[in-house]
């Protein structure tokens, strides 16, 4: 089974901290890191670069969200997006999952079978309600099949990546071999 996790953080008055940070994630390894004060996603694996544009402009539109979602609600505390999906290469299982946090508690996620947002706390309704139809419908296409289709080629390109470190190893390995 192999997964895609993003997570994400905007801040307001926490001294030392960026007012936002956002973290990549495939199979529990870094992928890639952004954060407003350098304002740059940085790709934190070589073979990551072969995803191209789009991989980034993905990531960017998210950031936008988690903005975009704590200016609607002009929160001055700490807003958390936490998103991801997974998929069974044996058997083609997938799953996926959109949760928001507000200071650390729960505060809005999407329900993926029913397409459609529950507030955990009653200031997340105004945002369900805004949400529930285009939002929970892009969501929902995003998480079931476009970051799936993503972690099939993170899967070909890291496959791609270590055949390539594998077969120059072997080389290395060889020469060193053929000198003693």
């Amino acid at each position: 089974i192999h997964s895609w996790t993003g997570l994400y953080t905007a801040t307001t008055g926490i001294k030392d901290l960026p007012k936002f940070v956002g973290v990549t994630l495939f199979d529990d390894e870094v992928t890639g890191y952004f954060d407003s004060k350098n304002n740059q996603f940085e790709i934190r694996q070589d073979w990551v670069k072969e995803l191209g544009e789009k991989y980034v402009e993905d990531q960017i539109k998210t950031q936008n969200t988690v903005h975009t979602t704590k200016c609607v609600l002009s929160l001055s505390h700490t807003l958390q997006l936490m998103y991801g999906c997974q998929w069974d290469d044996e058997d083609g299982a997938t799953d996926g999952y959109s949760q928001f946090g507000y200071d650390g508690a729960d505060f809005i996620s999407l329900d993926l079978k029913n397409t459609d947002w529950v507030a955990a706390r009653p200031e997340a309704e105004i945002i369900k309600q805004k949400w529930n139809g285009d939002q929970s419908k892009y969501w929902k296409k995003y998480l079931e099949h476009d970051c799936v289709e993503w972690i099939k080629k993170y899967v070909m390109y890291g496959n791609i990546s270590l055949e390539k470190k594998g077969t120059a190893a072997h080389r290395t390995t060889q020469r060193n071999t053929q000198h003693d």
